[in-house]
């Protein structure tokens, strides 16, 4: 198979028995940016199925070079070897399969199945796998070891690092492929930063085994402009405005739809059926839902979008005490905290709701609350003489360590026919925020 990014991409026969099975076809007809397509981006047509298979090229890329590493060491470390080449193939599975129980639109339909529906696309992910055990089973497969690498729970955290860790395949085949399709020209040496990556432990645990870097300033070099390339796409790709406010939108949409179209809430929630639910089938049962979802499927394919009348960086949002937003001094309760910390959509969605008291529609003003993306702590092969630990990336590299800084971002988007009264209105709603938070 000829992929765009990686070139020849050889599937493993197991992968070639099951291509053409529902739940995998799906993912053609999903987007691997979802409405960034429609609205910021339209070269952004790839989709879930091109980017499985990107990471599955990757873990395998990537495993073959950790086992040469072992197999050039002068001193192996007992059971490394044979455990990195027994898990090539459930690694190759587990990355192939770790984004198939994504929902319509990517990301959109993530806060929906946890309010609405008790569960997530990592779950609903799982259950899928077990759908293709036989086949995984033929091939020596574990269903347990494919599930707990997804889930990041593997017995060999080095294992499960590889497709859901700091510098994971997921994230290095994304990067590359978003990049490519939105049309930024970013120029990365894969191989070179592959060639990085080595596994970091000692003796004959291999529990305690993780995926690190090289000690070298190459090794820095090459992850610290990885990272600054991923968390740059957050901030200019998968946050841009428009598409972020499209998205929220939508979201909203399925939530008031699900309250009446029973066909919808069904499909959702019996798994059998959501292996069914693409892009098309939903935005007809929405079009189909009269009332709010039908009027924003309708704005949505003509690009008549909420417009942002505020946007602000909450000063102190992760720390205990006042915080500061639209020139308002707030000191929130310990509740609002430990919720921002814990569900932030969850916090966005309970302001919005009671924003919304008492106006035309449930949606007239949606508050977003939007996490800069920081990145996981990667050890070097490098220990720190007095702590006798491994440094950490952002301990040689001020770029990651300045990358780790956390900051949120409190947004209200308004309704195009209610924009006047919003902008008018905005100090009142900020300080019906402030109330709320003061009273969380």
């Amino acid at each position: 198979m000829i992929d765009p990014i990686h070139g020849s991409i050889s599937l493993p026969q197991w992968l070639i028995r099951i291509k053409d099975e529902p739940p995998i076809r799906r993912t053609i007809n999903i987007k691997q940016l979802g409405l960034k397509a429609w609205v910021d981006f339209p070269g952004a047509i790839h989709t879930r199925y091109l980017h499985s298979l990107g990471t599955m090229h990757l873990a395998a890329k990537l495993t073959d070079l950790l086992i040469k590493k072992e197999e050039r060491r002068s001193y192996r470390r007992s059971g490394l070897l044979e455990n990195l080449r027994n898990n090539k193939n459930s690694l190759m599975a587990a990355s192939f399969f770790h984004d198939i129980g994504h929902g319509p639109f990517s990301h959109v339909l993530d806060y929906v199945l946890e309010k609405e529906f008790h569960t997530t696309h990592e779950k609903i992910t799982c259950e899928i796998v077990k759908q293709f055990k036989d086949d995984l089973v033929r091939e020596s497969i574990p269903v347990d070891h494919v599930n707990n690498i997804i889930r990041g729970e593997h017995d060999y955290p080095y294992l499960a690092d590889i497709v859901n860790g700091p510098l994971d395949v997921d994230k290095v085949d994304y990067i590359l492929r978003d990049s490519y399709h939105v049309g930024l020209k970013y120029s990365f040496d894969l191989d070179h930063f592959l060639d990085q990556i080595t596994i970091l432990g000692e003796g004959d645990e291999l529990g305690t085994f993780e995926l690190g870097l090289e000690k070298d300033l190459s090794a820095i070099a090459c992850a610290t402009v990885f990272l600054l390339l991923w968390t740059t796409m957050y901030d200019i790709v998968y946050c841009i405005q428009n598409s972020r406010i499209a998205e929220k939108m939508l979201e909203k949409a399925i939530l008031i739809a699900i309250q009446t179209n029973k066909n919808l809430k069904e499909q959702i929630r019996n798994l059998k059926k959501y292996q069914s639910l693409d892009e098309w089938s939903l935005m007809r049962e929405l079009q189909q839902t009269k009332g709010f979802p039908e009027e924003i499927v309708s704005r949505i394919r003509r690009n008549d979008l909420y417009h942002m009348i505020y946007d602000e960086e909450i000063s102190g949002a992760k720390e205990e005490g006042e915080i500061s937003f639209g020139g308002l001094q707030v000191k929130p309760t310990h509740r609002f905290y430990d919720e921002l910390q814990k569900r932030p959509d969850e916090v966005a969605e309970e302001l919005s709701r009671k924003l919304n008291e008492g106006r035309e529609q449930e949606y007239d003003v949606i508050c977003d609350i939007v996490e800069r993306r920081v990145p996981e702590q990667v050890h070097l092969a490098e220990k720190n003489e007095q702590t006798g630990e491994p440094f950490l990336l952002s301990e040689r590299s001020d770029v990651v360590y300045a990358l780790e800084q956390e900051r949120i971002h409190l947004k209200l988007y308004v309704h195009p026919e209610r924009v006047k009264d919003g902008r008018r209105r905005k100090n009142k709603i900020l300080g019906t925020i402030k109330e709320l938070l003061e009273a969380w």
